[in-house]
C-alpha cells in the first residue's frame, strides 16, 4: 500500500510538564482499517519516545490526569484506562465518544453523540443523559459537581447538582471550544463563532470564519486552536491571531509552552521559538 493511501492524524495532546507531552496518534488507510497510539514524548524538545498504548482501532480523544494513569476513548463505546502496570476497558453505553477531559478530584468526563456524558465521579462511572438528541463535543469542569458542555446546532448547557439548563445562544452551528476566563466568563467557540458570557447574557466576538476547535486558559488569556487559521489568544473581548503558520486543532500548555497539533504534526511555541514534530505512518 502506497503512502497516498494513508492518513496520520494526531487528534489531541497533552503538556505534562515542560519535558513531556502525551500524543494520540492515528493512521488509517481508504479501506477504513486504523492503528491509534497514545505516546509520551520527553527531553528538553522532546525526542525520547515511548508507545504507552497501542490498539488496531480508532481512539478519538485521551486524558493523562498524571504520568501514571491516561483514559482513552475508542469511537463507539469504549473507555481504556491505562496504568503503568496495567490496562483494562470500560465499556459504556454509548455510541461514539468524542473527547477525554479531565476535571477534579479525580474526575473524568466523555462527550457522546445523543446528548450523552460519560462520568467518572468518586472512582464510579455513570452516564448522564442531557436530554437532546444532539451530538455533545466537549465539557468543562466548573466545580466539584457543576460542568458545562457543549455540541451541535448550538447546544450549550450547564450541569450544576443534578439541574440541567440550556442556554439559548443565537447560532446554530456546532460548537466545539470552551474555557472559563479569570472574570468567570464561559468562552464558547465553534463554526465561525465565539461567544463570552453566562446566563442570559452572551457577547460575540467578531472572528470572520474562523472554526475554533479548542480553547484554553493560559494565564490571564484563553489560547484558541482555529484549525487551518491557526494559534489565537482572547483577553476580555479582545482577539488577537498569535500564530496563523501553523495547524491548532486542539491546544495544550505548561508554564510558557505552548503546543498546537494538526494533520500529522505537533507544533511547540517556546517564547520566540517554534518547531514541528511529525509523526509517520502507523502501518
Amino acid at each position: 500500500m502506497s503512502d497516498s493511501d494513508l492518513t496520520t492524524t494526531v487528534t489531541a495532546i497533552e503538556l505534562l510538564d515542560n519535558q513531556t507531552l502525551h500524543v494520540l496518534v492515528t493512521t488509517n488507510d481508504i479501506r477504513d482499517n486504523y492503528v491509534s497510539e497514545l505516546r509520551r514524548l520527553s527531553g528538553p524538545r522532546f525526542e525520547a519516545v515511548e508507545v504507552l498504548f497501542r490498539r488496531t482501532e480508532w481512539l478519538t480523544g485521551f486524558t493523562s490526569p498524571s504520568r501514571e494513569v491516561s483514559y482513552i476513548a475508542r469511537w463507539d463505546n469504549t473507555i481504556y484506562v491505562v496504568g503503568t502496570q496495567n490496562q483494562r476497558a470500560v465499556g459504556r453505553p454509548c455510541e461514539a465518544i468524542t473527547r477525554v477531559v479531565s476535571g477534579p478530584d479525580g474526575q473524568v468526563f466523555a462527550t457522546c453523540y445523543w446528548g450523552l456524558i460519560q462520568w467518572l465521579l468518586n472512582g464510579q462511572w455513570q452516564s448522564i443523559d442531557f436530554g437532546r438528541e444532539v451530538d455533545l463535543f466537549h465539557v468543562l469542569p466548573t466545580g466539584s459537581n457543576e460542568f458545562y458542555v457543549c455540541g451541535a446546532e448550538g447546544s450549550l448547557a450547564q450541569w450544576s447538582n443534578g439541574n440541567v439548563a440550556f442556554f439559548e445562544l443565537p447560532t446554530d452551528a456546532a460548537l466545539f471550544a470552551l474555557a472559563q476566563d479569570t472574570n468567570g466568563k464561559i468562552i464558547v467557540g465553534g463554526e465561525g463563532i465565539l461567544f463570552r458570557g453566562g446566563g442570559t447574557i452572551w457577547d460575540a466576538v467578531d472572528v470572520s470564519e474562523t472554526t475554533f476547535h479548542h480553547a484554553r486558559r493560559h494565564g490571564s488569556a484563553i489560547n484558541l486552536g482555529g484549525g487551518e487559521n491557526g494559534l489565537y489568544r482572547l483577553s476580555d473581548s479582545n482577539l488577537l491571531q498569535v500564530n496563523g503558520d501553523i495547524l491548532a486543532y486542539y491546544v495544550a500548555d505548561f508554564g510558557d509552552l505552548i503546543a498546537t497539533c494538526g494533520a500529522n504534526k505537533v507544533w511547540i511555541i517556546d517564547g520566540n521559538t517554534t518547531y514541528a514534530i511529525t509523526f509517520d505512518h502507523l502501518f
